[in-house]
């Protein structure tokens, strides 16, 4: 649209320039050569003097016009005002201008541009003010180009309509795959829990724990993605201990490594910043994801990590990771796809190593998403080195180490709560129970929110763990119905408790009154630093 008003007000430009000469000049073939070339302009052209008679006009303007060639001889007054205008113009412009209001309005402002409708075609007209007073009229037939506007806006229109469709898919799947993996998971616990001895019961139920997770991996990269592609992701901006970041996402894979009888290291150069600001959470997805690659291609040998800076500033640090394997390597012609979204070098790979081939597409999205860059280097058979670069500042506020893996084991509660559990799902329904009587909470149980509605007006509790989607009355709209009693119940503590992974969609829980939300399966430290958050209060403290 820009380029073609562009070239409009150039028209309207020469327009004038050519009216002007015409005027001044005393050479006829000078004058004939303007004639036919305005005769012959496929925008519809007209010139009146300073009393709104005609003077000069194409046939392209009759046309738009519906003029006759009687109608539109040199002297005869057509000028009538504004005809049909779009209805984004303002109010002031429909109404019916004279000629001299219309040249006193020109010489004011400049050129005028409207919109002008003739049957099922849309005209762009400009009027310009000449030199000596009257007026240049210059009309652009635009129909194609609106109607490109309106394919573009209703493609945006399904576009958006699209996403919506599948944020809300991707909601219902997380919602629907998340429940039962939760009880996988929180029955797995619960076995461990009661004292399993070592041998190979324990081990299976470490097997069915594993694989759960390995699902819930999965999943967390297909909403990550997701989020990506919609730009929905958000970075945070906060201090924290890189070395202490570094260590936490080695340690996870040693066990992996000493079973496969490969050697784990890591290198911090000198220099690296104790403390940086920056997204930790995404910046140890992405070590996470190429260490974890890293370890499952090496069947011998070593993997290492190294760390250090690229450039530095006073405020400012580029961060340098490198993640060197001896494993399989990757031939030349295949290391450009390695970042596309589930991509994998070939068949086979997948087969043997298994995996979805999102967590480098990931890892790439978060670097660049970061402002940082990503890469590898790599001979196939003799091993791999991913690196990348992330930008971060110097960390202005003191920051602490890891806290550790603590387990539930190490927590106690102050005092016993009352608690409403409002779930439909059986088996979370145990696992939550199971869980918390270990802190000699009360745990009251209902399956829908209607009932969880009227159990809050029944009876007092400390706090309600909430699910989202229930028959009879989601989480949110019991929420909504409890904010409002007319007593002190309307202020109790409302965590969501949902297998619902979209942020998008816990902006939604907040709104509706909710205090807290954790995602199934639950991460119990997780759990508790919700409880006393929302009761704002430390009930649940290490021991």
């Amino acid at each position: 649209m820009g380029m073609a008003s562009s070239h409009r007000l150039t028209l309207a430009g020469f327009a004038d320039t050519i009216t002007f000469m015409s005027q001044s000049t005393n050479d006829p073939a000078a004058e004939a050569r303007l004639r036919e070339a305005i005769a012959h302009m496929s925008d519809g052209f007209a010139v009146y003097d300073p009393e709104g008679r005609l003077e000069i006009c194409n046939e392209s303007f009759r046309r738009i016009n519906n003029y006759t060639e009687a109608e539109t001889e040199p002297g005869v007054a057509t000028y009538d005002g504004l005809g049909k205008l779009d209805e984004s113009q303002e109010s002031v412009e429909h109404k019916p201008f004279t000629f001299k209001q219309r040249i006193a309005q020109l010489c004011r402002d400049g050129t005028n541009v409207v919109i002008q409708y003739h049957g099922d075609r849309i005209y762009e007209r400009h009027q310009s003010a000449t030199p000596s007073g009257g007026m240049i009229n210059v009309h652009t037939d635009i129909t194609e180009l609106k109607r490109a506007e309106e394919a573009l806006r209703d493609a945006l229109e399904m576009a958006d309509q699209g996403n919506q469709a599948k944020s809300e898919f991707l909601a219902t799947m997380s919602h629907e795959i998340r429940t039962p993996i939760a009880g996988i998971l929180g029955m797995a616990d619960i076995l461990l829990e009661d004292g399993l001895n070592e041998g190979e019961r324990r081990e299976k139920v470490f097997s069915i724990k594993s694989a759960g997770q390995s699902l819930i991996t999965i999943l967390n990269g297909i909403l990550d993605l997701s989020k990506i592609q919609s730009g929905k992701l958000e970075l945070e901006d906060i201090d924290f201990d890189l070395h202490g970041l570094i260590t936490e996402s080695l340690d996870i894979f040693y066990p992996t490594a000493h079973g496969k009888g490969i050697a784990l290291g890591t290198k911090i150069e000198p220099g690296l910043p104790a403390a940086i600001n920056g997204d930790p959470t995404r910046l140890r997805q992405i070590l996470v994801n190429l260490i974890g690659n890293a370890v499952k291609f090496t069947e011998r040998g070593s993997v290492s990590l190294r760390a250090g800076v690229a450039e530095q500033t006073e405020e400012q640090v580029l961060l340098r990771f490198e993640i060197v394997d001896t494993g399989i390597g990757i031939a030349a012609n295949h290391q450009e796809a390695l970042f596309e979204d589930f991509t994998q070098v070939d068949a086979s790979t997948t087969r043997k190593y298994e995996g979805t081939g999102l967590g480098l597409a990931i890892s790439k999205r978060l670097t660049e998403l970061m402002g940082g860059e990503i890469g590898i280097d790599s001979v196939d058979g003799e091993g791999s080195t991913f690196w990348f670069t992330v930008p971060g500042h110097i960390a202005k506020a003191t920051v602490s180490g890891p806290a550790g893996n603590s387990s539930e084991k190490e927590y106690r509660a102050t005092r016993a709560l009352q608690i409403l559990l409002a779930e439909d799902n059986d088996m979370n329904q145990m696992i939550a129970k199971a869980v918390l009587a270990k802190f000699s909470h009360q745990i009251t149980v209902v399956d829908n929110g209607r009932a969880a509605v009227e159990a809050v007006r029944r009876d007092d509790f400390d706090l309600v763990l909430m699910d989202i989607r229930m028959p009879e009355m989601d989480g949110p709209d019991a929420t909504r119905i409890i904010r409002q009693e007319p007593n002190e119940k309307a202020a109790i503590p409302i965590i969501a408790v949902t297998a619902d992974a979209v942020v998008e969609n816990r902006e939604e829980y907040f709104a509706a009154g909710m205090n807290a939300c954790v995602t199934k399966p639950i991460n119990l430290m997780e759990l508790l630093s919700a409880m006393n958050e929302a009761l704002d209060e430390e009930v649940h403290l290490l021991k």
